[in-house]
């Protein structure tokens, strides 16, 4: 769950996590904790960021093909194409 709220908030410091396993799991745990799990994980803030580029860049891509693709269908469908 840390994880996913992460990936929603990459920039939450570490003070922010504790209090959100507190919130939500009504779990307390310390700063160091915290740390010791996300490098245990491997997590950080620029591969997070990368992830979400990456992401933004193909999912734009896929819309700009999907909407071509659609585009080209309805031309087609139409007879106007030449």
């Amino acid at each position: 769950m840390l994880l996913e709220y992460l990936i929603l908030r990459p920039s939450a410091y570490i003070d922010e996590q504790v209090y959100f396993l507190w919130d939500e799991f009504d779990i307390m745990v310390n700063e160091q904790c915290v740390q010791r799990m996300l490098k245990r994980v491997k997590w950080s803030k620029k591969l997070v960021y990368l992830a979400v580029f990456i992401y933004t860049m193909f999912s734009h891509i896929l819309i700009n093909c999907r909407c071509n693709n659609a585009l080209q269908n309805v031309i087609k469908s139409s007879g106007m194409h030449g």
